[in-house]
């Protein structure tokens, strides 16, 4: 595998994968664009999207149903050749393009690294900001009023792209949604402006792994004992500063001030997502000591309404398992709402934690409309806002009992009252839970299966 330095255009690859009838072909392409942002809007059903992304565009390839990788002639990995899907006008619509060795070859050498061990441990968590963005040509980022010595300075930096981040959106309920609002420009992140994705996740990941690593440091020198030297603490107290900021004391000027240290990208990305996912194992192991307690922040420079403005963003963090449990209750199921929802900005107040992902034909709730895209807020009067406070408010109801529940759907965000009648014999409760280590699913029975004996067949 070869990440860096990342394909440009012009430069000659080889399309390998197998066809459908498992035969090996490939062709020799050019890369006509490698700087192509992934722009995927949002689906009717909320579900995985693409996001921060930059494609690879090759001058010819097999088509859409073709997948693979891109080699060099040595054979040495440069990117892979995946399957992309979007919804247009209500259509599934499928395309393929090339995602950089970059991405994704930190996690490759991190989990070889855990499989040569032995060990089993649950996926690395990363940070990440929980915002999307979309970057945005600096000819119209001008028109919007970005101010010109931001365009010269940005048009310096990347001559290839000649582009500005813009959120497009924020997670409901995190941090960023309260201090980032759509249509801020992204200038600059920790006093180094950023271009592009990579810039934004090698900062990023360098930001948690020393944010990590401070706190690793503390919590040792705070373990070890309280009768340590000066120096040893003001030591862990320079290392636990130093986890803010990358330079924090600078003679006073502010991160947005600041030039751009003269590093390439490529030096340090790999290995700070390295080094960031490691310790984030470390930390995952040590959570009874209080390690972790709480995600790192970022400072960052925007352009909003006319001001170029310094903000503090709390990061958000993801494992990448998705869904780990679901419960099915009278034929709906329930879920906390995955990133997919939470994606879209909203979450309705209070309880949010019940989700409906899914109900099934012929069920209760199917009979009594509580469809998909809905969260369950109350039973009963009783608030619910997570799965066991739900499962704990219909423990009682029996089977045939009618339960009022206080729904909200996510489209109109509107609440609404409705009833349904319980049918435990054919539409049981039970949930299942992923086990994060093992990648195992297990069932659990939460109500019986009270199936009743016919009154023809019951003996005298």
């Amino acid at each position: 595998m070869l990440p860096y330095p990342p394909l440009k255009r012009g430069e000659s690859v080889r399309l390998v994968g197998l066809t459908k009838h498992l035969r090996v072909m490939q062709r020799t392409s050019t890369v006509t664009n490698a700087t192509a942002a992934l722009t995927i809007p949002s689906a009717e059903v909320p579900r995985f999207r693409a996001v921060h992304e930059e494609v690879i565009k090759l001058d010819q390839d097999f088509g859409a149903t073709f997948s693979g990788c891109l080699t060099d002639h040595r054979g040495r990995v440069r990117g892979l050749w995946c399957s992309y899907s979007e919804q247009v006008d209500k259509e599934e619509r499928e395309w393929c393009a090339g995602l950089h060795a970059a991405v994704f070859y930190p996690w490759v050498e991190q989990l070889a690294r855990l499989l040569d061990q032995g060990t089993s441990a649950s996926p690395p968590a990363v940070s990440v900001l929980d915002a999307e963005l979309e970057a945005v040509l600096l000819s119209k980022a001008a028109q919007f009023g970005l101010p010109a010595e931001w365009v010269t300075r940005l048009d310096q930096l990347d001559p290839e792209r000649r582009q500005v981040l813009r959120v497009r959106s924020c997670v409901a309920q995190s941090h960023a949604s309260k201090v980032l609002h759509s249509g801020d420009m992204l200038l600059a992140m920790s006093g180094r402006p950023v271009t592009c994705f990579q810039d934004v996740e090698r900062l990023i990941s360098e930001t948690a792994a020393r944010a990590i690593a401070a706190g690793a440091v503390a919590a040792v020198t705070a373990h070890s004992g309280h009768g340590g030297s000066r120096s040893d603490q003001d030591g862990s107290a320079s290392a636990a500063t130093a986890g803010k900021y990358e330079d924090d004391t600078n003679d006073g000027v502010p991160p947005s001030k600041r030039p751009r240290p003269c590093e390439p990208v490529v030096a340090t990305h790999g290995q700070a997502e390295l080094a960031a996912g490691a310790l984030m194992q470390t930390q995952q192991k040590r959570q009874g000591q209080g390690w972790g307690r709480r995600q790192p922040s970022m400072h960052l420079t925007i352009y909003r309404s006319g001001c170029v403005l310094d903000v503090e963003v709390v990061l958000g963090r993801e494992d990448g398992m998705g869904t780990s449990r679901l419960v099915h209750w009278c034929g709906a199921q329930l879920q906390a709402p995955h990133r997919g929802v939470r994606e879209l900005g909203f979450l309705p107040e209070g309880a949010a934690g019940v989700y409906i992902s899914r109900w099934h034909h012929g069920s209760p709730a199917h009979r009594y409309g509580l469809y998909a895209l809905h969260w369950i807020q109350q039973v009963n009067g009783v608030d619910t806002p997570d799965l066991d406070s739900f499962l704990a408010a219909v423990a009682g109801c029996g089977d045939g009992q009618f339960v009022r529940l206080k729904v909200c759907h996510l489209e109109t965000t509107q609440p609404k009252v409705l009833t349904l009648k319980m049918d435990l014999q054919y539409w049981p409760t039970w949930e299942l839970r992923l086990d994060p280590n093992t990648c195992t699913w297990r069932r659990l029975q939460h109500s019986p299966f009270p199936f009743r004996t016919a009154p023809f067949l019951t003996s005298s």
